[in-house]
Parts: C-alpha cells; structure tokens; sequence
C-alpha cells in the first residue's frame, strides 16, 4: 500500500538505512570478536544499567515493529490466502502477540541469564 502510494519516492531513504545497518553491524561484529562479549555487555558495562535497558527497549520495539508489518502485508493480500484468514480473528491476533511475548522473553532470558 506504502510503494502504491509513494512509488520510488522513499527508496533514497532504504539505501541509507541499509548503509547504516551495515555499519552498525560491522561495528558490532568487530567489538564481539576483539572483546568476546555482546554489544549490550559493552554498553551496560560503559553507560551502566539504564542505556542498556534503552537498547533493549529499542530493540524490542523495533523487532515488534518488524513482526507487525509482516502480519499486516500478509493480511492486506500480500501473501498466501490463508494466511489473511490466520490473521483475522481477534482470537488468532491474541495468539500471535502471546507467542510474540514468549519469543522476547526466551530471548531476553537467554541474553541476561545465561
């Protein structure tokens, strides 16, 4: 609905985002390799507690963000007709949001408690 709407007009906005997730990848490869810890390590053990609970906010907003734009191209027809009727009911959306919820916070377990 967005490209039918905009067209190529944001597509110089998707290249310098794809540059900066490439260095900012990059970056974090290469303090994980020389210091054989994670990036959130690194920043709770630099700006303490609270910058990394930020990050991890940021994070989990924008990985929310992700599954919640592919649920709703799926639904708006992009993909198989199936999968708009998985997504119709509030009973199926419940569903998604509690396994969502059980994702994080295997994930979270796995990165603070292991």
């Amino acid at each position: 609905m967005i490209g039918a709407r905009f067209g190529y007009d944001l597509l110089w906005l998707l290249i310098i985002l794809t540059i900066s997730l490439a260095v900012v990848q990059e970056m974090a490869a290469r303090m994980g390799a020389a210091t054989g810890r994670g990036l959130l390590d690194l920043v709770r053990e630099r700006f303490g507690i609270g910058w990394a609970l930020v990050a991890v906010g940021a994070l989990l907003i924008g990985n929310g963000g992700v599954v919640a734009t592919e649920f709703c191209g799926h639904r708006r027809g992009g993909g198989a007709p199936g999968r708009a009727r998985l997504c119709g009911g509030a009973s199926q959306r419940r569903a998604g949001v509690a396994v969502g919820v059980v994702r994080y916070v295997h994930v979270a377990e796995r990165l603070f408690w292991s």
